[in-house]
């Protein structure tokens, strides 16, 4: 079994074998098989998380446990930081798509199988904190919703307004939105009041005014926004950087971006940075 790739290794366990390694890209174990976990995930930050028993870890590179299983739900390491859950049972609202159902952590369970097994029907939404890479927890503040760290900063729920820390904790963006991205090209993506769509830079002054129906974070320099029907790119200062418009539009990833053509609406494309069409195909 091989997990996916990322700063040069995979997370790998040979066939019959319940102790997990570190492949490289010629399929050979650079980390020997010694780590006895029931999940591992991929690398980030040069620590990986494991799951044993339903608590969530990590291990270095080397296979080491250098962050004990104790958390009952732990993200990848962002910016220097991990999104945690230190306590449970609790509701985690998971973020598959608009039919995703939520899980009582830990245990991964649903919330009807959680009832039917106790007697308690009812159970607290998680909170969110983040620890260092020594599993320190950078503040004693617990969130009802987070995003991960990027660019210095955090996206965090306070009550039932989004804001920003910094690595120390402290909020340095009040909470004042209703939805709110990580920074990303020294933008982040916000929402104020149910309206429109706008991007912040990271003292929380609005630089590119609220006017998108639908608006994704900046990736190389660039994000795909809509007013309604059809999406551009723009830059960082909110001008239309690629003159073609698209049915549909993702972020750009390694110098190319997936879209849905308009003169051709059943025909898919990478385009450029410049939006020159790389290649069509038709799905």
């Amino acid at each position: 079994m091989v997990g996916t790739f990322s700063e040069g290794l995979a997370p790998a366990r040979p066939y019959g074998v319940r102790l997990w390694g570190f492949v490289n890209a010629g399929g050979h174990f650079a980390t020997p098989p010694k780590i006895r976990a029931d999940e591992v995930g991929p690398l980030s930050g040069g620590l990986a998380t494991i799951i044993v028993d339903g608590k969530t870890g990590y291990v270095n590179r080397s296979g080491k446990t250098v962050i004990e299983p104790s958390f009952v739900r732990a993200d990848p390491f962002s910016d220097g930081f991990a999104r945690v859950v230190t306590t449970g049972p609790c509701l985690y609202k998971t973020n598959d798509g608009p039919c995703s159902e939520p899980i009582i952590l830990p245990g991964y369970v649903t919330p009807y199988e959680f009832r039917q097994h106790n007697a308690q029907s009812e159970v607290e939404v998680c909170r969110f904190s983040f620890i260092d890479g020594t599993g320190r927890l950078l503040t004693n503040l617990t969130f009802e919703d987070a995003d991960g760290f990027s660019e210095g900063l955090a996206a965090v729920k306070i009550g039932k307004l989004w804001g920003y820390i910094d690595t120390t904790g402290a909020v340095v963006i009040p909470p004042s939105f209703t939805y709110a991205k990580s920074f990303a090209d020294g933008r982040a993506l916000v929402e104020r009041a149910r309206s429109t769509l706008e991007y912040i830079n990271k003292s929380g002054q609005t630089v590119i005014p609220p006017r998108f129906k639908y608006a994704d974070s900046f990736s190389e320099g660039l994000a795909a926004v809509s007013t309604g029907d059809f999406y551009i790119y723009i830059d960082r200062a909110g001008k239309q950087a690629i003159a073609a418009r698209f049915v549909k539009a993702s972020h750009f990833y390694k110098g190319l971006a997936h879209v849905q053509l308009m003169q051709k609406s059943d025909r898919f494309a990478y385009i450029n940075r410049t939006g020159h069409i790389v290649f069509t195909y038709l799905p």
